[in-house]
C-alpha cells in the first residue's frame, strides 16, 4: 500500500467516521434508550465506511470522462483539472504526509490486540461452558462455580452461576433463565458478538464504542420489558432477582460475553430497574434529529466519492506494466540498428505480436494523441499527475481520445510498426517534470528483461 492509498485509508474509515459519528451522537443526547432506535443510530455511524468501501471500489471501475471526473474533482475542492488541463494533485503522494503509514500501523495494532482480547474472552467463555454441569430438568441450561454474570454460551446454553442460584428464589431463579432464552429468540448473542467485533475495529472512536454500549443497554432493557410484560405481577420479583445479581458478580462479565442478565454499567442498571418498576411506558422517541443526520449522508456520499475519485484520478502510482513481452532495448546509451552509430535510447522497447492490447500502468488523462508522428509514427502520452506522463509510440492504433480519463488496466492502444520502427513493438518512455527517466525506475519489469 503506498502512501496515497494510506492517506485515502485513513480519512474514509477514520477520520469522516469519527467526525461523523460524534455529529450522530449528538441526536442521542436527553433521549431514552430505544432497541431499534439504537441500532438505527448504529447503523448511521457506520454508513460511511460502507459508503467510502463502496466509492473507492466504484471510483476504481468507474469509466472516467471529462465531465464526470471534473464533477468529482471539483466537489473534492479542485479545478476540475478538464478546464485548464492539468491533472489535480494526488491526495497524499509519498513523502507528503510521512506520518500516516506510522498511524495506519498504529490503528492496526491497536484492531489486533483489541482482536486478542477478544478471542481470549471467548476462549474462556467456552472454557466455563465445557466445564459447567447440565441442570437435572433442563440440559440447555448449565451451572458454573465461576462467579461470573450468567450469560448465553456456545450453542445457545444458558449459564448459570452457583454463587448466584443459592441467593435466588425459585420464581427469581425461572424469571433469570427466561431473561437469557429471551436473548436467544432475539438473536441477541450474534447480535453482541457482531457488537464486540465493531468494538475492534473502531476501538479509536469513542463515538461508535459508546453506541455499541447503547444497543446493548438497549437489547437489555428490551428483554425485560418482554419479561415484565409477560409477568407484570412478578415486577418486584425480577427486580430483585436483577439488584441480587449485580451484588454477587459485579464487574465479573467477560469482555465480549454475548449476552449478561446483569449490566456492567451501573447507570444502565438503575435505568433497568427503574423500567421494570414503571407501570406507565415511555414517551415515545422523537426521530427528527436522527432523520436530519440521515439526511446528510447524501453530500457525504458524494464528498467520499470525489475524494475516491480524485486519487484514482490523480495518482501516479503504477500498478502494472502496459504491456508483458520481450523487452528487446533498454533505457540508455545503445547502437543504432540502422547504422551502427552510439546514441540515447530515451525508452525501452518491449516486443509483441501486431495488434496486441497496451493498457495503462496507473489512473491518468490522456494528453496527446498523434498519428503519422515523425519518427514516433502513432503516440500516444498519458498524464498520470504529479508531472508525470507516459509516451507510447510505434503503435497500430488508438482506442482513447485526448481528455478523456482512464483507469489502470485500461486498453488504451494497440502495438504496431509505425514510423521508424524495425517490426511490431512497444517504445515506453517516462517522463517526470519534462525529462525523460529509465521507465524501469518507475515501472516494475521482471527480472531478466
Amino acid at each position: 500500500m503506498t502512501v496515497s492509498w494510506m492517506g485515502l485509508f485513513g480519512i474514509t474509515f477514520v477520520l469522516i467516521p469519527f467526525a461523523w459519528a460524534g455529529i450522530v451522537a449528538l441526536t442521542a443526547r436527553g433521549q431514552p434508550l430505544e432497541d431499534g432506535a439504537e441500532k438505527w443510530r448504529l447503523a448511521l455511524m457506520l454508513a460511511p465506511v460502507v459508503i467510502g468501501t463502496l466509492m473507492i471500489c466504484g471510483a476504481a471501475l468507474w469509466p472516467y470522462t471529462p465531465a464526470t471526473s471534473a464533477a468529482l474533482v471539483a466537489l473534492a475542492g479542485g479545478d476540475g483539472g478538464a478546464q485548464s488541463g492539468q491533472m489535480a494533485p494526488s491526495v497524499a503522494r509519498e513523502g507528503a504526509l510521512p506520518l500516516i503509514p506510522m498511524a495506519v500501523g498504529l490503528y492496526a495494532l491497536g484492531v489486533a490486540l483489541m482482536a486478542a482480547r477478544l478471542v481470549k474472552a471467548w476462549l474462556q467463555l467456552t472454557a466455563v461452558v465445557a466445564r459447567a454441569v447440565p441442570t437435572p430438568n433442563a440440559a440447555a441450561v448449565r451451572m458454573t462455580d465461576q462467579p461470573i454474570s450468567p450469560f448465553v454460551g456456545p450453542g445457545n446454553v444458558v449459564v448459570l452461576p452457583t454463587t448466584v442460584l443459592g441467593a435466588l428464589s425459585e420464581a427469581q431463579c425461572h424469571l433469570i433463565i427466561a431473561h437469557e432464552q429471551a436473548h436467544i429468540a432475539r438473536r441477541d448473542p450474534v447480535y453482541f458478538s457482531v457488537l464486540a467485533w465493531i468494538d475492534v475495529v473502531f476501538w479509536l472512536n469513542p463515538f461508535i464504542r459508546q453506541q455499541t454500549e447503547n444497543c446493548r443497554a438497549a437489547a437489555e432493557l428490551a428483554v425485560d420489558a418482554r419479561i415484565v410484560a409477560a409477568a407484570p405481577q412478578m415486577r418486584k420479583t425480577y427486580a430483585k432477582a436483577l439488584v441480587t445479581v449485580l451484588q454477587h458478580t459485579a464487574g465479573n462479565a467477560l469482555h465480549g460475553v454475548p449476552a449478561v442478565f446483569s449490566a456492567r454499567n451501573k447507570g444502565v442498571a438503575r435505568m433497568r430497574i427503574n423500567q421494570i418498576m414503571r407501570t406507565r411506558p415511555h414517551p415515545r422517541k422523537r426521530y427528527g434529529a436522527m432523520a436530519a443526520a440521515a439526511a446528510l449522508i447524501l453530500p457525504l456520499t458524494g464528498a467520499q466519492w470525489a475524494l475516491a475519485a480524485a486519487n484514482m484520478a490523480a495518482s501516479a502510482d503504477f500498478v502494472m506494466l502496459p504491456l508483458t513481452g520481450k523487452v528487446s532495448s533498454h533505457y540508455g546509451e545503445k547502437p543504432n540498428p540502422k547504422n551502427g552509430r552510439v546514441r540515447h535510447h530515451r525508452g525501452i522497447d518491449i516486443i509483441a505480436p501486431m495488434g496486441t492490447k497496451i493498457v495503462a500502468p496507473a489512473a491518468a488523462r490522456v494528453q496527446r494523441v498523434a498519428y503519422a508522428d515523425v519518427g514516433y509514427g502513432n503516440v500516444l502520452e498519458l498524464d498520470h499527475g504529479d508531472n508525470t506522463i507516459t509516451r507510447y509510440a510505434h503503435l497500430e492504433g488508438i482506442d482513447v481520445a485526448v481528455g478523456d480519463r482512464v483507469r489502470a488496466g485500461q486498453a488504451v492502444a494497440r502495438v504496431g510498426s509505425s514510423g521508424q520502427s524495425t517490426g511490431p513493438h512497444l517504445h515506453l518512455e517516462v517522463l517526470v517534470d519534462g525529462k525523460r527517466v529509465d521507465p524501469a525506475s518507475v515501472l516494475d519489469f521482471p527480472a531478466g528483461h
